[in-house]
């Protein structure tokens, strides 16, 4: 060494006179050095030969504490090519090395805690495997033998004179019948959580046109006015899960507005500023109070007594989770007596233009 600056004894701690004429590899010496520290005469050659060469380890101080290194070695040539020496500049990095070391240790444990978590997530999905099973067969099969047998009780009991029996025979018929739609609900609602995303190109014009038709046929004496906006883009989706959602979104609307002597019905879409299309279908109906309905999207809560308004309370439910499967979010704008507006948001496919899907395929597909 033929230079030893005073930022290089700040930094070291050895004086000027301990480090001229020493070796550069002293500083380097492998007894300083961590394990992740290359060989001292690798260090200078590799400097030599690219011109310049960085390292990183452990350093001794002159009192024996230690510090981590940043080291940048620059060959210095004259105008012939030829190597007349080198300078070392090192920087304290420690500060920085013990934060990297704190991070590292975050995230060891981040993931020990994600790897936990996912087996817990796992175990709870068995769990609700197993339930589901048990739904599908073990409870259904008693229900049904409870309707059967009511079912020949009614019959055997023909036009007795016991309508009080009758009566009872007709609640423990209609108990049965709600229970079993429950759980056909709850086994969908598992169902969707699960069921892979067949995500495709669905055209929604030709879509809603089959759901629209569908309910017009199961209300032939309804007096309601369909307000489709032209131009319905193309969405990106499975199509069987998005026939359910318009079904479902649709059959709120006409069921809601059976008090209104003309009922009407909208459905339209706009451009998302954050991506994809936001679709709405407002109608006239009843509407609900919407501070009230903190439960809208919870399974089997419902916003109008079943003695108004039959359902089972999950439509909208297995609705907000299509919707979300597919990266989507659903909300309601509404009030007692002015109606009520549902939105959801669905990500858009940009290839209308080279889309042509036969009109008779989705429309079958949505009845």
């Amino acid at each position: 060494m033929t230079e030893w600056t005073e930022s290089a004894q700040r930094l070291h701690g050895h004086s000027r006179a301990q480090m001229l004429g020493e070796p550069y590899t002293k500083l380097l010496a492998t007894d300083n050095a961590g394990e992740d520290e290359v060989n001292p005469e690798q260090v200078l050659r590799l400097a030599k030969s690219h011109g310049q060469w960085e390292t990183r380890g452990w350093r001794l101080r002159d009192d024996g504490s230690r510090f981590w290194a940043h080291t940048v070695l620059t060959a210095l040539r004259n105008e012939a090519g030829e190597l007349q020496g080198l300078s070392s500049i090192t920087r304290d990095m420690t500060a920085a090395k013990s934060l990297e070391d704190v991070m590292n240790d975050l995230n060891r444990e981040l993931e020990k805690r994600v790897a936990e978590r996912t087996q817990q997530l796992v175990a709870a999905n068995k769990d609700l495997d197993v339930f589901s099973h048990m739904v599908s067969h073990d409870l259904r099969a008693p229900l049904r033998h409870i309707a059967s047998f009511v079912s020949l009780l009614q019959e055997q009991m023909g036009e007795s004179s016991d309508s009080l029996a009758l009566q009872y025979l007709n609640s423990i018929a209609k108990a049965s019948k709600r229970m079993s739609i429950m759980i056909e609900g709850l086994l969908e609602y598992a169902r969707l959580g699960r069921v892979a995303i067949e995500a495709q190109p669905v055209p929604l014009a030709p879509l809603l046109d089959g759901v629209i038709a569908h309910l017009k046929q199961e209300n032939p004496h309804r007096s309601i006015e369909w307000v489709v906006e032209e131009d319905l883009p193309v969405v990106r989706g499975d199509a069987m899960l998005l026939a359910e959602v318009f079904s479902n979104m649709l059959n709120n609307s006409v069921k809601y507005t059976r008090t209104r002597e003309h009922a009407r019905i909208e459905i339209g879409w706009k451009v998302n500023p954050v991506g994809g299309r936001t679709f709405f279908i407002h109608d006239n109906g009843v509407g609900f109070d919407l501070e009230k309905a903190h439960n809208l999207f919870v399974m089997f809560q419902r916003q109008h007594h079943s003695m108004d308004f039959e359902g089972n309370g999950t439509g909208l439910a297995l609705s907000q989770r299509i919707i979300e499967r597919h990266a989507g979010r659903i909300w309601a704008e509404t009030a007692p007596g002015e109606g009520c507006t549902f939105y959801f948001t669905l990500p858009f496919e940009g290839l209308e233009h080279e889309l042509d899907f036969p009109k008779s395929s989705l429309a079958e597909l949505a009845i």
